[in-house]
């Protein structure tokens, strides 16, 4: 794992993938919230 390959393994407690939302979005699934941010 990356904090492990940096380091910082001893200071992280816990990692998340971001479940679904994240896995939705590298599909390219557009997220209301995200494309009001890139317009604003």
């Amino acid at each position: 794992a990356a904090v492990q390959q940096l380091g910082f393994a001893d200071q992280v407690s816990h990692v998340s993938t971001g479940g679904g939302a994240s896995l939705e979005m590298l599909e390219g699934k557009a997220f209301e919230a995200v494309d009001l941010l890139d317009d604003a």
